[in-house]
């Protein structure tokens, strides 16, 4: 019977080469032949270099992070697929993994700590490994050079603080709002100030924001939506403008499962078939995994 992602223990990921983010995939659900990979075991392995005193006494960790993942046995089908398929035909190579840094006692609010980072991968030689009938027991897969990318919460920002270049022509079709200047802080997702858009690069469940400060046209009906690829989601934020006009503001909240590949943007149109002008004076649109 087929697993699924519900199906497994961790969130152990692993895939071929550097910053290989859509090629993460779960070690349980790789199947080779007839047989998944089974589970490993990834705490308590992680390793913050070589321990070194310091003079006053003070262990520090010294180069490169390292760790492990320890399994209960592969067969010789599966370490053939790590070689080929994950390492390009050596026993020793570069991949992108995803690993526990810490783990959370059991019925405690701390929450498990994942990271996602480059690694070396050592699968070892098989004259070294110990053999069974069927492949090799008690098997290691010996990760080093460690180079952590993102811990495992995901995050972009967009803003924009004192603009007043107006956005014209919006008519009842609504229509992307291009009024960000500044991509901020991001990991595992890319922002982009001239897309004015978040691209997912690590598939979680994430939380969008938005606080927009505009001024417009009088008397204006608006409406905001997010949207992923395109496609209208959540509820709609209305506000109309009043006569004077003075300057208004809007929030948007949205939740979702994005696959990587997804962008996340903001939409707007107005009541006017003929168009309005719309200026956005200061915004914040975030974006940050769950």
């Amino acid at each position: 019977m087929a697993k699924t992602a519900t199906d497994v223990f961790n969130d152990n990921q692993i895939a071929k080469g550097y910053d290989n983010y859509s090629g993460l995939g779960n070690i349980e659900l790789i199947l080779v032949d007839r047989d998944y990979f089974p589970r490993v075991h990834d705490f308590p392995f992680y390793r913050e270099g070589v321990d070194r005193v310091t003079g006053d006494g003070i262990t520090q960790g010294d180069g490169h992070d390292t760790t492990l993942w320890l399994s209960n046995g592969i067969t010789y089908a599966q370490w053939w697929y790590l070689y080929t398929s994950i390492l390009g035909g050596a026993r020793s190579g570069k991949v992108t993994l995803k690993t526990r840094r810490w783990a959370s006692p059991v019925n405690t609010t701390m929450p498990e700590r994942y990271i996602i980072a480059n690694a070396i991968l050592d699968i070892g030689a098989p004259p070294d490994l110990a053999r069974a009938p069927l492949g090799y027991d008690q098997f290691i897969y010996n990760f080093s050079r460690i180079d952590i990318l993102h811990e495992d919460k995901m995050k972009g920002t967009l803003s924009a603080t004192g603009a007043s270049t107006a956005q014209t022509g919006i008519t009842t079709a609504a229509e992307k709002l291009t009024a960000f200047t500044t991509s901020g802080l991001n990991a595992g997702v890319t922002t982009s100030a001239s897309d004015d858009s978040h691209t997912i690069v690590v598939a979680k469940d994430y939380k969008v924001t938005a606080v927009i400060s505009f001024t417009s046209d009088a008397s204006v009906l608006w409406t905001f939506q997010v949207r992923v690829d395109a496609a209208a989601v959540g509820a709609k934020s209305i506000i109309e403008s009043n006569a004077t006009p003075d300057a208004e503001q809007v929030t948007l909240f949205w939740q979702q499962a994005l696959d990587a590949t997804a962008t996340v943007t903001i939409y707007v149109n107005s009541d006017v078939g003929g168009g309005a002008s719309i200026t956005v004076v200061d915004a914040v649109f975030a974006i940050e995994s769950s």
